[in-house]
């Protein structure tokens, strides 16, 4: 009887362990689950407060450049998104006229135009360089060399 007893000893320590891991299993789930709960709470704050920084940053914006609001350091910030706003506004007329330009060529041509656009802003590089004309973007065919052959012949 004494085996029956040793197992049953056995049997009740496996159990109250298994409570016990159980215990501490939910109340870190539990704690790891509040914890989540918090720092999504958190995310949900910051993004509004980004959204208000941006209207806040948006009215500022409006003011300054409206002169309602004369505020050196203000002015100064205008002064720079305005250069960044030109610089966007350039690249976007950029983007434009080449568009413009590939227009109505075959891809064939427009890589070629490509390829002679690259080289003429390379300058002097191993592969040479290609002037371009002011004519939809072909090279200059004005120099008979080697270079040029390749555009007539197809190549």
């Amino acid at each position: 009887m004494s085996a029956r007893k040793d197992a049953k000893e056995i049997l009740d320590r496996s159990i109250a362990l298994i409570k016990e891991v159980s215990s501490k299993i939910q109340k870190e789930a539990s704690r790891t689950w509040k914890i989540s709960q918090l720092k999504l709470e958190i995310l949900g704050l910051k993004r509004g407060r980004n959204e208000k920084l941006r209207s806040l940053a948006e009215e500022a914006l409006s003011l300054v450049r409206e002169s309602r609001v004369q505020e050196s350091s203000l002015e100064m910030i205008v002064k720079e998104i305005d250069e960044i706003d030109d610089h966007i506004k350039a690249r976007e007329n950029e983007i434009e006229k080449i568009e413009k330009e590939y227009a109505g060529h075959s891809s064939k041509e427009r890589a070629r135009m490509e390829i002679s656009r690259e080289k003429g802003t390379k300058g002097n590089s191993s592969m040479g360089s290609k002037a371009v004309s002011s004519k939809g973007g072909e090279p200059d065919r004005s120099e008979d060399n080697e270079e040029n052959d390749h555009y007539s012949s197809g190549e």
